[in-house]
């Protein structure tokens, strides 16, 4: 009905293409500026985190929606102990194309930590994204040195996500970067690594079966899990991967979900 008014109002089928697309990126920007308040009122509510990422539009969990993602039972159980406290959250990768903004898993997390720091970084510059307590940054994940320089000047995070690119070698890269930058008891997340069986279009994913596998971000992390009990014999692993294995306390695996937990 609204809709309806407002095409009427601006002579909506008059318009071209580059027009209407304008009015819709206003749109989208004003929603959101709307939705970044709302998100800051019903976050002293303690509505369960499967709400707030539904209601957010975040593809993050959308179960009435035939196979989506339905991260928010993980994260329920994953993010239990620090709803309510003052804690640092990095999300990489913010979504957002042609006139969509994107960033609407920001609207849950701010709805979802009422006291925490947000931070979000993505490749693209999001200049629309503006909610109170969220600072958004412009960063290429394959970059280590810029991913490093970034989490030595605004970490430690409590909670680092990674849905950014969702190549097998910028998730790794991403991860061996800033595990160190995780704060002692924190959780590192990796959506949608589906990705590590894809082969087509230039994913560098490779069929389960196959030897290269192992390079892929679930077989790397599969291989990681193995030694997560052991206290030695760690001659397979680089340093760096040994220094990870010793300071983590358990790796699980989700449906196209991988959460790590440090040692507290």
């Amino acid at each position: 009905m609204i809709s309806n008014i407002v095409k009427k109002a601006v002579r909506w089928n008059q318009l071209s293409h580059t027009d209407q697309d304008r009015y819709r990126r206003e749109f989208e920007r004003q929603k959101f500026r709307v939705m970044g308040l709302i998100a800051r009122v019903v976050s002293v509510f303690p509505l369960p985190i499967t709400t707030f990422l539904e209601l957010s539009g975040s593809d993050k969990h959308q179960p009435r929606q035939k196979n989506r993602h339905q991260y928010g039972f993980a994260y329920t159980r994953a993010f239990a102990d620090y709803r309510f406290k003052k804690i640092k959250i990095l999300e990489i990768g913010i979504g957002g194309y042609g006139y969509r903004i994107g960033g609407e898993s920001l609207l849950a997390w701010r709805a979802i930590f009422p006291f925490a720091s947000i931070l979000a970084a993505d490749i693209e510059p999001k200049p629309d994204i503006k909610i109170p307590g969220v600072s958004v940054f412009q960063i290429d994940q394959s970059d280590k040195s810029g991913l490093d320089n970034f989490a030595k000047e605004n970490g430690p995070f409590k909670i680092i996500i990674d849905d950014g690119s969702h190549m097998s070698m910028h998730q790794i890269l991403t991860f061996k970067t800033l595990f160190r930058h995780l704060s002692d008891g924190g959780v590192y997340v990796i959506e949608d690594v589906e990705t590590s069986c894809w082969t087509h279009d230039g994913w560098d994913g490779s069929p389960v079966q196959s030897e290269l596998f192992s390079n892929t971000c679930v077989g790397y992390f599969s291989k990681l899990a193995k030694y997560v009990s052991v206290r030695n014999n760690f001659e397979s692993l680089e340093q760096t991967d040994i220094e990870i294995v010793s300071n983590t306390i358990s790796v699980y695996f989700e449906r196209n979900l991988i959460i790590i937990n440090k040692r507290g």
